[in-house]
């Protein structure tokens, strides 16, 4: 039996739009391309190890951010030169899609992941506890999560992981603020009181929304952005500076790029990894330089 050119790791539960399914009926007659329909995290791990043992030269990540992370954590850990990726934004996020450069309309992003070529890109090792995982996107943590739960469908994507931010006089007596000490590239400890904190190798969460601009993908670091408590002058001032794209500029906001991230903190602090739970601080962060080889957009 032959090779095929590329294996597609298809979520079974993302695509559902009708120009999905028209590209899956594309792949599906491809003689040369293998879609292997993928249900779980696990499901979609086993498919990138069996394409790698066999060389397979591509892989096809089809689905939202949650398939894009198990694709990139599996073939990071790979040991692997000639199986690359590329990436097929189905979800509603698609977050490193966005970041890569990518078509978010199924049937022109194809075309890019059939034909485009391949370069380095980093990830982060995030360790906290026993798990360990690489992350494609972002680890986040802090008050993000909280307020998203509440939000509608329209300001969690008018603001995203900054939705606290809006209406702060409302919501000011209920945030959550973080006694944090971090520690970057083993340098000095320093500390924080934090309402978010994002460890960054793409640039947007929460569905397109720029919360590290400056982020490469392939430059050897990645980012840190940390937000301050504030008054709620400050915290609208941040509002407005974020509008603006100028945010990074602002006095609540720690920026920092780096190889290696030491958190700790006084009370629980749980982190997110490309939307999945991680585990709570200490948490560990590592840059893996030119861990994957993938496709990128025009």
């Amino acid at each position: 039996m032959s090779v095929p050119q590329a294996v597609v790791i298809w979520n079974s539960g993302a695509g559902s739009t009708e120009s999905s399914e028209h590209v899956r009926e594309q792949i599906i007659r491809h003689p040369e391309i293998a879609l292997v329909a993928s249900d779980s995290r696990e499901a979609a791990q086993q498919a990138v190890r069996g394409a790698v043992a066999s060389n397979v030269p591509r892989i096809i990540a089809a689905g939202g951010d949650g398939t894009v992370s198990a694709v990139v954590d599996a073939l990071a850990d790979c040991d692997t030169v000639t199986t690359d990726m590329a990436v097929l934004p189905l979800g509603t996020g698609n977050d490193l899609s966005r970041t890569l450069g990518m078509s978010l309309q199924p049937e022109e992003a194809l075309q890019a992941c059939l034909a485009g070529a391949s370069t380095p890109m980093d990830v982060i090792r995030a360790t906290s506890g026993s798990n360990s995982r690489n992350v494609a996107n972002m680890a986040t943590a802090g008050n993000s999560g909280r307020y998203a739960q509440v939000l509608t469908d329209e300001q969690k994507k008018a603001w995203g992981p900054f939705c606290y931010l809006r209406g702060v006089l409302d919501v000011l007596q209920d945030l959550q603020v973080f006694e944090i000490e971090c520690r970057v590239d083993d340098g000095p400890a320093e500390q924080f009181r934090a309402l978010n904190l994002f460890v960054a190798n793409g640039r947007t969460s929460g569905g397109g929304v720029e919360v590290a601009p400056r982020a490469e993908l392939a430059d050897g670091m990645f980012d840190l952005v940390l937000i301050r408590d504030g008054s709620p002058l400050e915290l609208a001032t941040l509002t407005a500076d974020y509008l603006l794209t100028s945010f990074l500029e602002n006095d609540l906001v720690v920026w920092r790029q780096c190889r290696s991230l030491e958190v700790v903190a006084r009370e629980p602090l749980p982190f997110s990894a490309d939307g999945d739970i991680l585990g709570n601080a200490p948490a560990n962060f590592a840059i893996r330089p030119a861990a994957v080889r993938v496709v990128r957009g025009q």
